[in-house]
């Protein structure tokens, strides 16, 4: 109640005369750009991360697409199954395709890959 409002004004007050002794200082500014630069690098490492996991994604799913395309030449079509069997998997998979494209979430170039 009144004793936790009160700490946080404390703290507040605290951290208000710590900010202006530090600006005083002329500190302030360069733990702000520090702050940024940390930003900046943090958002650097998701997007090099975010790109691997991309290209990871990519190849499995091309990897998959060959299956595909293989299975289409061995029995005529690409109806897999969704068994337990050998097949399974990418029976499930095209189901997920099949989904994706039907909800308008699976990429253009994907769709034009599977036709």
């Amino acid at each position: 109640g009144e004793r936790a409002v009160a700490e946080r004004q404390e703290r507040r007050e605290a951290y208000t005369a710590w900010a202006a002794a530090a600006d005083a200082a002329g500190k302030l500014a360069s733990l702000r750009q520090e702050g940024e630069r940390a930003v900046a690098e943090r958002l650097a490492r998701r997007e090099a991360f975010a790109a691997r996991a991309t290209e990871v994604s990519d190849l499995a799913w091309e990897a998959m697409r060959a299956r595909l395309a293989r299975y289409k030449e061995d029995w005529g079509n690409a109806d897999a199954p969704l068994g337990p069997d050998v097949d399974g998997d990418l029976g499930r998979w095209c189901k997920v395709q099949r989904q994706l494209r039907d909800a308008g979430r699976l990429a253009t170039a994907r769709v034009d890959a599977l036709d």
